[in-house]
């Protein structure tokens, strides 16, 4: 028993030198940044999909077709942005002029058309021939954009081609 006292008498001595010599180790320190970034967010309700009447190729084109969409912007200040529309069968450099092409692959044959928003044409998404638009504390804009179509004349200079003509129009906008 004296033996194990002695052992245990050693091993309680050696205790507080090991916690020591833990304790007498160097320090250091990093550094590290903590941060947010708040910015504007701004979305698009785009409209459904615009679809005219159907029409024979030897009427008149059919009238053009409005819908409602809408951007709304979270902010805290003042949102300024553009609003434009964007096709891979805009026919010029600032896409005012589009252009709707036939299902069928051999139908040669296009229908050209414009987008407006309240009255005015509007173009790519570039700064020209785009709607500028202002939101004060976050909020929501809403437009009147119409689908009109502005020839109606097959390749060759006849009827159309009889095929169902679409496009794909992108909604876009920088703030």
């Amino acid at each position: 028993m004296k033996r194990l006292f002695s052992i245990l008498r050693i091993v309680f001595a050696c205790v507080p030198v090991q916690i020591g010599l833990a304790l007498a180790g160097t320090t250091t320190a990093g550094n590290f940044t903590v941060q947010v970034q708040i910015v504007n967010g701004c979305s698009i309700a785009s409209p459904s999909n615009f679809v005219f009447a159907t029409t024979l190729n030897t009427q008149a084109a059919p009238g053009g077709v409005t819908q409602s969409m809408s951007v709304t912007c979270s902010g805290v200040f003042i949102t300024v942005y553009n609003l434009g529309f964007v096709s891979p069968n805009d026919k010029d450099a600032t896409g005012t002029a589009k252009i709707m092409k036939g299902a069928n692959p051999g139908n040669a044959d296009t229908v050209p058309y414009n987008l407006k928003i309240n009255g005015s044409v509007v173009g790519k998404q570039d700064g020209t021939n785009t709607v500028a638009g202002l939101i004060l504390f976050g909020g929501t804009n809403t437009y009147n954009l119409t689908a009109t179509i502005t020839g109606w004349t097959g390749a060759s200079g006849g009827v159309l081609t009889p095929d169902t003509y679409s496009d794909i129009v992108t909604a876009r906008i920088d703030f």
